[in-house]
Order: C-alpha cells, then structure tokens, then sequence
C-alpha cells in the first residue's frame, strides 16, 4: 500500500504543478482516496488518526471532483461512505452508501453498483476487497 501511495502522491504533485483540471483527474481523485482509506484501515492505531485525516482529505478531494464530472458521484459517495465506516459511524456510512446506489441506478452505472458494499455488516476490509474486484 505504501508504492500505491507514494506513487499517488508524485501524481499529486504533477496534477498541481501542471494545473491539470477537468474530466482527466477523475480516476486519480478516486484512487488516491481509495489508496487513503485502504492504508488508514491498515494502521496501526497510534497512527490510524493521522491516517484518517489523510483520507478525509482524499475523500473530499474526490467529492469535490464529483462536482465536476457526474459519472463520478456514485464513486466519491461511496468512499465517503467507507470513511464513514472506518470512523465508526456506521449509520453515515450506510446513508452514503444508499445514496450512491440510488445514483447509481439513477445514472445506469451498473458497474460501480456493482462496487456496493451488499452487507449493513461488513466490515471495512470487505467492503474494501468487493471494491477492489469491482473496479468503479
């Protein structure tokens, strides 16, 4: 995880010095929250809070992405959902969950419903391996 996220970061830092903007970004957005939220599960907890706020960040980057590029709701909704989640607040996680399966059938995203989390129970590792499998 920690190649995932250096090389996101390097991407980061040609996005910003480039001042590349638009539709191009998406994926990147999306990814580096994926990769956040991923490694913040993955701490250990003296650092899990520092991890957290990292993906908040991502996560937020991401949303505001979606802004930008419709297609991308359903996947920023989600991951903010999962943040949710990993912050233990499983009522917000599943509240962004549910809106994002309702945009994704909205927007016939079939393939990012497919990224759902299926289970109220699931835990973040699951949620995060169905994610995985189903690239959104």
């Amino acid at each position: 995880m920690h190649q995932a996220v250096t090389t996101l970061e390097a991407c980061e830092q040609l996005v910003a010095e480039r001042s590349v903007r638009g539709f191009m970004c998406t994926e990147f957005y999306c990814g580096r929250a994926e990769a956040r939220l991923a490694e913040a599960e993955e701490a250990p907890r003296p650092v899990r809070k520092a991890h957290l706020t990292e993906a908040k960040r991502a996560c937020r980057a991401a949303l505001r992405q979606s802004r930008l590029d419709r297609g991308a709701r359903p996947v920023a909704y989600r991951l903010w959902g999962t943040y949710e989640w990993l912050r233990r607040n499983q009522r917000a996680a599943q509240a962004w969950w549910r809106r994002s399966a309702a945009l994704c059938q909205d927007l016939h995203a079939t393939h990012e419903l497919g990224s759902q989390p299926r289970r109220s129970r699931a835990g973040p590792a699951a949620i995060l391996a169905e994610t995985a499998s189903h690239p959104g």
